[in-house]
């Protein structure tokens, strides 16, 4: 399962994911959007998976 927040700046949006990560010990992965095109992001997925 994955989650994609997306709000204002300075919404406290890290500070969320990161207590969250945090209690029940997941990982997370942070993508800049600019940077990916759509065969990137769907390779990225794919490993994942």
């Amino acid at each position: 399962r994955g989650y994609l927040l997306h709000r204002l700046p300075r919404t406290r949006k890290s500070s969320l994911c990161l207590s969250i990560i945090g209690h029940f010990n997941l990982d997370v992965y942070v993508l800049t959007m600019s940077s990916l095109d759509n065969y990137s992001l769907k390779s990225l997925f794919a490993k994942l998976l």
